[in-house]
């Protein structure tokens, strides 16, 4: 998570196999900088994380991004998400996601 972001104190995380996917429902303070960090296992990149709003429109992907395991923004209103996690194809059968939520002060 680094230094410079706090944890927001939870604990998101799921048992995946296969295809399955995890959600996780999240509320994201205008103002804020956040930084989502997300692994599964021992080895980056093998996570997929989306980042949709309530009418689950895309806000961010890291499958759009070489599967970065995280990824730093800025909220301007506070918004109501949804965060979906599922292993990469063909490289895990089954595996926990787990997925960080960090803060700046």
């Amino acid at each position: 998570m680094g230094t410079s972001f706090i944890s927001d104190g939870q604990n998101y995380r799921a048992l995946l196999r296969n295809d399955e996917m995890a959600e996780f429902d999240v509320t994201l303070y205008g103002g804020s900088t956040y930084r989502i960090s997300a692994c599964s296992g021992l080895s980056d990149g093998n996570l997929s994380f989306s980042i949709l709003d309530q009418e689950r429109n895309i806000l961010f992907s890291n499958n759009e991004h070489a599967m970065s395991p995280y990824w730093d923004f800025k909220v301007s209103y506070t918004i109501d998400a949804i965060i979906e996690a599922k292993l990469k194809p063909n490289q895990a059968e089954s595996g926990c996601a787990v997925l960080l939520i960090g803060f700046q002060q």
